[in-house]
């Protein structure tokens, strides 16, 4: 497959995000990736299971994907100020407009799922639907978020960064902390190794951590309304099985799907989104979906007039 061209989009805040889009068709597809495997020039010779991700959406419809601030071909962030929250949820509306998406699926993984999450919380009106693999919402640890992980392990990750980054025993290390079944293959590991080098520098990888770390978008989950899909998989160990469970059991309607198998083209998953947009499809040919505003009022004397005038009348 030939390796789409890579443009620019530039933010409000004046930020330069790298997309490409692939694919054709009438369903849109917007990819926000995790910030440890994204670079959209270089997944495509040093990441193969992204690479079949990418491949198996633009087969489907047309995709948009791009690398958030602070990774890839993106402008970096400032470790001295992070962006908001809200500020990099912009980036998808960025590289949306940029290509003409109106109203496309989003798809998402690990910590890239709490800025789609916002963004359909934020725009329902520019969101057809929500499909998540691993999705974060919260960093830190709390009584009601006891998947997160402690100041003490929050320290221990940005020493180990700050020490080892890029190095072939921190990659392996990371690599069975977070696939262990794919880590068990040298030529897996050296390519994820790479793809980690050429997504961020040591400094970047730190702000990605930290920002991870802050993130707590729990209570805007019950607030979406779109349809959602969530994903977790039992061979990548990036996010907790209860924490996706969460993010499930607290977007009304959503659906969680646990996948068994380490599938590196995606088959398990695919049949799963396949099923997933096409009940999505029906369910707006049947309901025309739209998106409305109720204005409730009250009329002084309504009562009064809707008696004398009757039913019908009023």
């Amino acid at each position: 497959m030939e390796i789409p061209e890579t443009r620019y989009a530039t933010t409000a805040d004046g930020v330069s995000i790298a997309y490409q889009v692939l694919g054709d068709g009438p369903l849109d597809i917007v990819f926000a990736n995790s910030a440890w495997i994204s670079n959209v020039e270089m997944v495509w010779e040093l990441f193969p299971l992204v690479a079949a991700l990418v491949r198996g959406l633009a087969s489907r419809g047309r995709v948009i994907w791009f690398d958030r601030r602070g990774t890839g071909l993106s402008d970096p962030v400032s470790g001295e100020r992070l962006p908001t929250l809200e500020a990099r949820m912009e980036d998808i509306r960025t590289v949306m407009d940029a290509a003409g998406a109106e109203r496309p699926v989003l798809v998402s993984i690990e910590d890239a799922g709490a800025q789609c999450f916002l963004f359909a919380a934020t725009y329902p009106e520019r969101a057809r639907a929500l499909v998540t693999a691993n999705p974060s919402v919260v960093g830190r640890w709390s009584p009601d978020a006891p998947w997160g992980w402690t100041e003490e392990q929050w320290a221990e990750d940005l020493e180990a960064i700050e020490q080892g980054w890029g190095t072939p025993q921190f990659v392996q290390s990371f690599a069975e902390a977070v696939m262990p079944t794919f880590a068990k293959d040298p030529e897996f590991v050296r390519g994820y190794g790479r793809i980690m080098r050429v997504s961020l520098s040591k400094a970047d990888a730190l702000a990605s951590e930290r920002m991870w770390m802050d993130t707590d978008v729990r209570d805007i989950l019950s607030t979406i309304q779109t349809p959602t899909q969530v994903f977790w998989s039992a061979h990548v160990q990036s996010v907790p099985l209860e924490e996706c469970q969460y993010v499930a059991q607290r977007i009304p309607g959503a659906e969680f799907v646990r996948l068994e198998r380490p599938d590196l083209e995606w088959g398990e998953f695919f049949s799963h989104f396949d099923r997933f947009v096409k009940s999505l499809q029906e369910e707006e040919a049947d309901f025309d979906r739209v998106l409305a505003t109720v204005l409730f009022t009250d009329i002084v004397g309504a009562t009064e007039r809707a008696a004398d005038l009757g039913d019908r009348a009023w």
